[in-house]
């Protein structure tokens, strides 16, 4: 008698469960592979952009714990400082003149 190793099985299981799902289950089988594909994709991309901790500061890249005498922390803005005045809204007059003052004349 001859013997069917575990990944032999798995192996074929997987080549013919697609046409056997599809024939049992048409619509389901339809729905998830469309549905599921999309939704796959989505979450890598969204790992891919966000990573796993998420959003991060847009100033940094990452957090930094450095000693405050550090010469690369003497550069450094302070976090009050932030968003750069050139980012914001802070000179807006009147409501007219928001679309001015937003992003359009940057006082870089």
């Amino acid at each position: 008698m001859v013997t069917i190793t575990r990944s032999g099985r798995i192996l074929r299981y997987l080549q013919h469960a697609p046409r056997h799902l599809f024939n049992k289950y048409p619509e389901q089988f339809v729905a998830y592979s469309t549905f599921g594909l999309a939704g796959v994709i989505a979450v890598i991309y969204k790992l891919n952009k966000y990573g796993f901790d998420g959003v991060q500061p847009y100033y940094r890249n990452r957090y930094e714990v450095v000693r405050p005498d550090d010469p690369r922390a003497l550069n450094w803005r302070l976090p009050e400082d932030y968003p750069a005045p050139y980012i914001t809204n802070r000179d807006n007059l009147d409501y007219s003149t928001v679309a001015k003052d937003y992003g359009w004349t940057s006082k870089i």
